[in-house]
């Protein structure tokens, strides 16, 4: 149950998921035949490579590595650009290596180092073309001192799905794999002992990543860490995407017992801990998703973390297209007045906490309708919601949403939008009962909050 909270928010529902900042200007092609922002892919060099416009985001680079916080949690909606952004931090910072795991000398012929100053080369050359070089680039000092100089580690827990606890550690063996793979020179490397590249090796290869024990699991990216620290002789910066991504899962998992899903929350707890606080090798952290877990379930031994959330988030203009952005992508794309006006009160936007004038807009859906030019609903599209449709049957639950709906705004108590372990077992418990579920104001308030974070509601400007 949620607690009495400190603030109440007047939320309203959005359909789909401030003034003009210099550091997220457009950044645009000297030469392209045709008007296009690449939809749907999955690496920052592959949105660079295949547009020939979109909006340069690149001196949250620079916030990041400076901020205070030591390992920051930054949570948002889905298609919201979490993954594009955290891939363009790790691309920056990522130092490059040939196959045997040495540095490159001159690190400005690196293709990393290309693509932030605009200099792109595709293997079709028709593509060949040379770029305006992304805003970070302008500082000098910066590029210098962090631009390819790190080791990272990636992690992604994006299709971590079980019916079960074991299916659950079988998921995270698979993602702890891949993280390894990433850097299989180190099996070259001169400079670790045999015992060391042992070990390594049991994570690397496809046969062996599968017998690892759960202590091997809950210590793996730590032990990374120190590989990478040894070898470079440079702290670690970890990147961890999609964390709450098997919560969610179980969420929509009737098999997944009550059980289970508290294993499931102390083992990553367990991993949290070793991956972050436990971690001397560790440069700095950055940790994405959806919805913002309670310390208490996941981060209680973390006492280095910092939380941003969809609320509260002074990374607010790195996440979605603004108003200003808006209005040059729909002059590039050339969208006709009226359908501007149509697309504007379509996709109406989403409205921040900190700053009440900065109205943010869901990008996905904004660079599919400047593709098809057709307004639909293309958020919605990319998640499945059936799960808790039928709990809009639920009379105290259907009456706010007939609110909604009916352009009208409606009062939710909003806890932080933080969820607890107990959070977790109530909408666990609420979404497989459905519409026989007995619910209570308190509950109420939580599937609001639920739904909320998802990116289904916004704050209303009052």
């Amino acid at each position: 149950m949620l607690s009495t909270p400190s603030t109440s928010k007047r939320i309203s529902s959005n359909t789909e998921s401030s003034n003009s900042q210099n550091d997220t200007s457009p950044a645009k092609k000297k030469s392209y035949a045709e008007t296009k922002t690449a939809i749907g892919v999955t690496t920052f060099k592959e949105l660079v490579e295949e547009s020939s416009i979109f909006i340069d985001k690149s001196l949250l680079i620079k916030e990041f590595v400076e901020n205070q916080g030591k390992v920051l949690l930054i949570t948002y909606p889905r298609r919201w650009g979490k993954s594009i952004n955290m891939d363009m931090i790790k691309s920056f910072l990522e130092v490059e290596v040939d196959k045997e795991g040495k540095i490159y000398t001159d690190k400005t012929q690196t293709s990393n180092y290309q693509l932030f100053q605009g200099q792109i080369y595709s293997s079709n050359t028709l593509n060949n073309y040379s770029k305006k070089p992304l805003n970070i680039s302008k500082d000098e000092n910066f590029i210098k001192n962090y631009q390819g100089e790190y080791p990272v580690i990636s992690i992604d827990f994006k299709n971590v799905k079980a019916t079960s606890f074991k299916e659950i550690i079988d998921g995270v063996k698979l993602c702890l794999h891949k993280a390894f793979r990433q850097h299989q020179y180190l099996l070259k490397s001169s400079i670790l002992d045999e015992d060391t590249i042992d070990l390594l090796k049991s994570f690397i290869s496809r046969k062996q990543y599968k017998t690892l024990d759960t202590n091997d699991i809950k210590t793996g990216f730590e032990f990374l860490s120190e590989v990478l620290h040894t070898h470079f002789g440079k702290k670690v910066y970890i990147f961890m995407d999609e964390y709450d991504a098997p919560i969610n899962n179980i969420l929509q998992s009737e098999q997944f017992s009550k059980e289970d899903l508290e294993n499931t929350l102390f083992f990553f707890k367990t991993i949290m801990g070793t991956t972050f606080k436990g971690n001397k090798y560790l440069e700095k952290g950055l940790i994405t998703g959806v919805f913002r877990i309670a310390k208490s379930c996941l981060f209680s031994d973390l006492n280095n973390i910092v939380e941003y959330n969809f609320l509260n988030n002074q990374f607010a203009r790195y996440y979605g297209f603004t108003e200003d952005e808006v209005r040059y992508l729909f002059n590039e794309y050339k969208i006709a007045e009226d359908d501007q006006r149509s697309a504007h009160r379509w996709y109406d936007g989403y409205r921040v906490a900190i700053d009440p004038s900065l109205k943010l807009y869901n990008p996905w859906s904004l660079v599919n309708f400047l593709s098809t030019k057709v307004i639909k609903n293309y958020w919605e599209e990319t998640g499945n919601i059936d799960f808790i449709k039928k709990l809009f049957k639920i009379d105290a639950i259907k009456a706010k949403i007939q609110s909604l709906l009916g352009q009208e705004e409606t009062v939710a108590q909003l806890e932080d939008l933080k969820f607890t372990k107990d959070n977790f077992l109530i909408l666990k418990e609420l979404i497989n009962a459905g519409d026989s579920y007995k619910i209570e104001g308190p509950t109420v308030d939580l599937f609001f909050s639920f739904i909320f974070a998802a990116g289904y509601l916004t704050i209303s400007e009052h």
